[in-house]
């Protein structure tokens, strides 16, 4: 029971802590569309790594990943192929769009779709398309971490009131700070990551070793 009783102590700390440090720049000033939305277009190139970092590594990165590619084998190597382009077309492109989103003030893709194409119906297009495409990712994430938080707690907090939790105070945080709060959190997400890989290379060898 005393197992139980201190994972649950430590993810409730964790994801407590995670939500208020997420709050923090909405409660610190009253935030304009831009500042929300973009962060006020004025992150540095370490904040912009550690909201990549967060974006791209991910439940599904960590589970689903690893997941698919026990149970499927070869085909999960898709994800190399998809990770790469992104990549490659960002490189290129973003650079690009950059400066008309600050120039002309556009905060999203359909802003940028419209303001290129001069065409509303393809901008609520591309929207309608970005959320179809989006919510089922969402839903995804969601599970993952689910069935990670069943797991750390032993099964003392089951997925979906887990799953219900999380939605909530993610809602809470994004609605207050919009993107800063989620570059906050990336912060505290990925120290950890980095902390638990490299932990992990540092006792597993060793462990395996004495066995």
């Amino acid at each position: 029971m005393g197992n139980e009783v201190s994972a649950l102590l430590v993810i409730f700390i964790f994801i407590i802590g995670a939500t208020v440090v997420g709050m923090l720049p909405g409660m610190k000033k009253k935030m304009n569309l831009e500042e929300w939305a973009v962060g006020g277009r004025n992150f540095g190139r370490w904040l912009s790594w550690f909201v990549l970092a967060g974006e791209i590594y991910t439940a599904f990165a960590f589970l689903g990943a690893s997941g698919w590619a026990y149970s499927r084998g070869a085909p999960s190597f898709y994800m190399l192929g998809y990770g790469a382009l992104a990549y490659v077309v960002g490189y290129y492109v973003l650079p690009k769009i950059s400066p008309l989103g600050k120039k002309y003030g556009l905060m999203t893709q359909p802003d940028l779709v419209e303001h290129l194409y001069k065409s509303r119906t393809l901008a609520v297009l591309t929207a309608t398309i970005g959320v179809a495409f989006l919510l089922p990712y969402l839903q995804l994430q969601l599970t993952g971490l689910g069935l990670i938080i069943e797991t750390c707690s032993y099964g003392q907090l089951t997925r979906i009131p887990a799953m219900l939790i999380a939605f909530v105070l993610v809602a809470s945080f994004v609605y207050l700070s919009g993107l800063k709060g989620v570059a906050a959190t990336a912060v505290i997400k990925d120290v950890a990551m980095i902390t638990a890989v490299a932990f992990s290379d540092c006792i597993f060898p060793y462990t395996i070793l004495a066995v």
